[in-house]
């Protein structure tokens, strides 16, 4: 499915802001001839839009809904979002766990994948809040960013010989920087690279 626009006078809003998560509450919970989904719990982590939704034969499913603000200033529309269920595979896995224990039992192979997915995430997290991210040491030439759930990694050496700027590491697979920079340097660094890779981790 591809994104759809709101307008901007159809949006409610907050503190002067759109309020995403209202929308897509509202949007989201309806009933007619028969046939109704109730949004039992949602939350905005980010940019992304994550529910528990209710279907009428009384099972509960997860919502994932991408959403982008006005994409330019002679846009009207103040809201665009992209909604996924999660039988489509969603790749956003900061679903809170709140949500995740409302969800009915299910077999379906891409939903258990994405709930297995986000559970891991939250593991990971509050690893991190516990005992703080293990930071990346500083290799020469060696760029790494946190950005949606990724870390991208990108160095001289690579941007010279690819069309892609960067690699990214979903986070829900590298616990840390430090784990995601050590896996692209080991496919993709120089030799000079590995070496201060492997000096700064004998330091440590």
């Amino acid at each position: 499915m591809g994104w759809d626009g709101v307008f901007e006078n159809d949006l409610p809003y907050k503190n002067g802001k759109v309020d995403r998560k209202a929308y897509l509450d509202k949007t989201f919970t309806w009933s007619r001839e028969g046939h109704s989904f109730e949004v039992l719990r949602s939350a905005m982590v980010g940019t992304t839009y994550y529910a528990a939704v209710k279907h009428e034969d009384g099972t509960i499913f997860g919502l994932v809904a991408l959403t982008q603000g006005r994409r330019s200033r002679y846009d009207g529309c103040g809201l665009y979002y992209k909604v996924m269920d999660e039988t489509e595979g969603p790749y956003s896995y900061d679903c809170p766990t709140s949500i995740l224990d409302m969800l009915s039992p299910t077999e379906h192979e891409w939903a258990v994948k994405w709930r297995n997915g986000c559970r891991e995430r939250a593991a990971q997290k509050a690893d991190e809040r516990k005992n703080g991210k293990a930071p990346a040491p500083h290799i020469n030439g060696v760029t790494i960013e946190e950005r949606r759930g990724c870390y991208i990694l990108s160095s001289f050496a690579y941007r010279a010989s690819h069309y892609y700027a960067g690699v990214r590491y979903a986070k829900r697979y590298f616990k840390s920087a430090a784990a995601a920079q050590k896996s692209f340097i080991d496919e993709y660094g120089t030799d000079e690279q590995k070496a201060a890779l492997a000096a700064a981790s004998a330091v440590a």
